[in-house]
C-alpha cells in the first residue's frame, strides 16, 4: 500500500490541516474529494487543499502557508515511512481480518447446537454447565487466535 490509495477519517484529515471536522464536512460539500462513509483518499484530498483552500491565503501570510505546506509533508513522509517498515497495517487487511473472525464466530455459534446436543444429553445441570462453558471457551480461543496481519 502506498500514500495514493491511503484512506483517512474525517477526524485524521482534519487534524493534519489543522480545522475542525465539521469545516471538513463543509469543504466536502464544496466538492472535496471523499468516499462517503468509507473515508477521505488522503493525496486527492490534500491536493484538492492546496488548490482551493491554501491558495486562497485571503488571511494567512504566505510564509504560514508555507509552514503548514511543510508540516503536512512531513506528515504524508512519516507515514510512508511507518508503512514501509510494517508498522502501520492498512485499514483492508484489519477489515479483513474482522470479517473472518465474524465468520469464524458466527459459524461457531450455528454449529454449536449440533455437537452440544449430543454430548449434554442425560448429564446433570453442573456437566451441562460445564460442556457449554468448555464449548464457548474453545470458539472464543479460535476467535482469538493470531491469524493474518497480527501474526508475527
Amino acid at each position: 500500500m502506498d500514500l495514493k490509495t491511503l484512506i483517512v477519517t474525517q477526524q485524521e484529515f482534519s487534524d493534519l490541516v489543522g480545522v475542525t471536522t465539521r469545516t471538513i464536512r463543509t469543504k466536502i460539500y464544496e466538492g472535496m474529494p471523499s468516499l462517503g462513509r468509507k473515508g477521505i483518499p488522503f493525496v486527492e484530498a490534500f491536493n484538492w487543499w492546496m488548490r482551493n483552500i491554501l491558495g486562497e491565503g485571503e488571511g494567512e501570510s504566505l510564509t504560514d502557508l508555507k509552514i503548514e505546506k511543510f508540516k503536512i509533508e512531513n506528515e504524508l513522509k512519516r507515514l510512508q515511512l511507518l508503512l514501509q517498515k510494517g508498522e502501520l497495517i492498512p485499514r483492508s487487511e484489519i477489515l479483513q481480518l474482522f470479517l473472518e473472525r465474524i465468520a469464524t464466530v458466527k459459524s461457531g455459534l450455528l454449529s454449536l447446537h449440533r455437537t452440544l446436543v449430543p454430548a449434554i444429553s442425560g448429564k446433570d445441570e453442573r456437566e451441562v454447565s460445564v460442556i457449554v462453558k468448555r464449548a464457548v471457551i474453545n470458539l472464543l480461543n479460535r476467535y482469538s487466535s493470531r491469524s493474518g496481519v497480527l501474526k508475527k
